[in-house]
């Protein structure tokens, strides 16, 4: 077993680090930021509206964003994004996304004008 001055030297860390490292009973990094992340923007009341609505409805995240800015004005894309990722509801259900093929809908231009302009 190492010292504690020869293992923050080998690594280049400092000794505290090296001592709180081996305080751990496991050798996982652990999580950073608060431990219940809450928002900054919401109230408690309007979250849980809005995941309310979101699982009423399961409409996407846009169209979640224009129904509810009547409702809460202060409302952002990103707040929404980011409540209904705490909420565990920011993607469909499979069995409910709607694919757009947006190859199919764009115009393409005639072969013969496609052709002159190279």
């Amino acid at each position: 077993k190492a010292s504690i001055r020869e293992l923050s030297q080998r690594y280049g860390i400092n000794p505290n680090t090296v001592r709180k490292w081996r305080r751990r009973d496991s050798v996982e990094d652990r999580k950073m930021g608060p431990k219940n992340p809450r928002s900054t923007v919401l109230s408690v009341q309007e979250e849980a509206l809005i995941a309310a609505f979101r699982r009423h409805t399961l409409l996407p995240l846009d169209d979640c964003l224009y129904a509810l800015q009547p409702i809460i004005p202060k409302l952002t894309r990103s707040s929404l994004h980011r409540c209904l990722q705490r909420h565990g509801i920011s993607r469909q259900p499979a069995s409910r996304r709607i694919v757009v093929n947006r190859s199919s809908e764009r115009r393409r231009a005639p072969r013969a004008a496609a052709a002159g302009s190279r």
